[in-house]
């Protein structure tokens, strides 16, 4: 059910795998994807990005790479 609706909803298919990831955060399906979509998100300063980044699961280090296990 959470998959159609995440499929239903009228956003871009990188907004659809981000909502997916806050959700599911353990599915690493995507991750290769979204850092990419984050990183080149321009209108997000570097602390928001971090912050996102965190918020689903990833690890950001002192340097700013993004990692997940």
């Amino acid at each position: 059910k959470v998959l159609d609706y995440i499929n239903g909803l009228d956003v871009d298919w990188y907004e659809k795998i981000v909502l997916f990831k806050s959700m599911y955060n353990a599915d690493d399906t995507y991750n290769k994807e979204i850092v990419d979509y984050i990183i080149g998100r321009d209108d997000l300063s570097y602390d928001e990005k971090v912050g996102a980044f965190k918020y689903l699961g990833f690890d950001v280090d002192e340097e700013g790479y993004v990692t997940w296990d």
